[in-house]
């Protein structure tokens, strides 16, 4: 936040995303032995997902892009190396973004609007 503030301008990251890492890549593993394989492994990748969302609250940057991808070749759809994160496979990694909208939003006095009485009678 504060280099947006230095330079006068509002912040937004363009792209934002944990790339899940198999195990074969030893590198990651020996380094990192908490990480996580999949989305799909929920409980692995949570306290990652949680913790790189805390740091974009943290940082109070208004709005961040989070890297999802995923093929839509049939081939594709049973893959272990997902990136996606959906409401129906994965319900608690998509409620960390939620919680993390609420936490931004309290952070930068940011209120929902009113809605209005609806023109039609």
């Amino acid at each position: 936040m504060w280099i947006a503030e230095g330079i006068g301008k509002r912040l937004m990251i363009g792209e934002l995303g944990l790339a899940a890492t198999l195990k074969s890549d030893t590198t990651i593993w020996r380094e990192t032995p908490d990480y996580f394989e999949s989305y799909a492994d929920t409980k692995a990748a949570l306290p990652w997902v949680e913790k790189t969302l805390n740091a974009v609250v943290d940082a109070g940057i208004p709005l961040t892009y989070w890297w999802s991808y995923q093929s839509d070749r049939p081939m594709d759809q049973d893959q272990p190396q997902r990136y996606d994160i959906s409401r129906d496979r994965n319900p608690e990694l998509q409620a960390c973004f939620v919680q993390a909208n609420k936490m931004l939003k309290r952070k930068l006095g940011i209120t929902d609007p009113v809605p209005t009485q609806s023109l039609r009678k």
